[in-house]
């Protein structure tokens, strides 16, 4: 979480925060810069986000910063960099929430990360990694049938850790999934659809934007066996449940009589109105 957007209620409250985070018993946040993003003096509209960029220098893998707004740059730009929102403020709308939350939701590269590798980006492909863990996987097989020259030993510890750091990278990529696969859900009006075909065929730009992730990556993830599909439905329906509720106390009930989609299969009205009589 290198570089955050913090959601205030008011500009007075950004300037207070952004001078208690330099008080001297603050020490976490010293590594941090601390760009106020807040007021007339921040500039109007998209005029607040040079200095938010400049915060980041060159390489935001190598700065922190904590970007203090209570309504600039939380509408109409991307700052690819941002990997988190802190909400410290009510919202009347969900609108509001959610134009805020996709903030932090935009995929980003950088070219030649350690300077010395042009062709370099990190975020590489899911793809990569895979194939990684299938040339270690080999490496160590034919480490166990005969012995390996010293050159060999030391291509295999490399790729052994940068397998490794691939590895954390897809780890990221599933939590990333797991945590804002509910915001899509909440958000995609094909209700009656499984999740699976919503992700797929019906909304995949929206899958994109909200989870960072492309249908391509989100295949060959369902290809590798990671979501066990009985564990994935009896999510997917808590979740319809747990929203109805929500949704039919204040009065709103848009897909009366439809089938409801779980997440690789569909279950019928009268069969997802019985399982409430059923588990009560």
């Amino acid at each position: 979480m290198n570089h955050t957007l913090w959601f205030m209620p008011t500009v007075a409250a950004c300037h207070a925060m952004g001078n208690l985070l330099k008080q001297r018993q603050n020490t976490f946040y010293q590594d941090y810069t601390t760009v106020v993003a807040a007021g007339t003096g921040a500039g109007i509209g998209v005029e607040a986000l040079p200095p938010v960029k400049a915060a980041m220098t060159d390489n935001p893998l190598t700065s922190k910063t904590i970007t203090l707004s209570c309504g600039k740059l939380t509408t109409g730009v991307s700052v690819k960099p941002w990997t988190g929102i802190f909400m410290l403020r009510n919202s009347s709308s969900p609108e509001t929430y959610f134009q805020a939350a996709f903030r932090v939701q935009t995929p980003w590269t950088i070219q030649n990360p350690d300077s010395l590798s042009p062709n370099k980006e990190v975020n590489q492909d899911i793809e990569t990694i895979i194939n990684k863990s299938d040339s270690v996987k080999k490496a160590k097989q034919e480490a166990n049938e005969r012995d390996l020259t010293q050159k060999r030993e030391k291509d295999l510890t490399d790729d052994e850790k940068e397998y490794k750091s691939l590895r954390k990278q897809i780890q990221e990529k599933m939590i990333k999934f797991a945590t804002r696969v509910p915001v899509f859900m909440y958000l995609t009006d094909y209700r009656e659809r499984s999740l699976r075909d919503v992700i797929t065929q019906l909304e995949p730009g929206l899958f994109k934007k909200v989870t960072g992730l492309v249908v391509r990556d989100f295949e060959l993830l369902v290809s590798l066996g990671v979501f066990n599909s009985a564990l994935m439905n009896d999510a997917v329906y808590k979740f319809k449940r747990y929203e109805d509720a929500s949704l039919e106390y204040i009065g709103i009930n848009k897909h009366e009589g439809e089938d409801i989609g779980l997440y690789d299969t569909v279950i019928s009205r009268k069969d997802y109105e019985e399982s409430f009589v059923n588990e009560d």
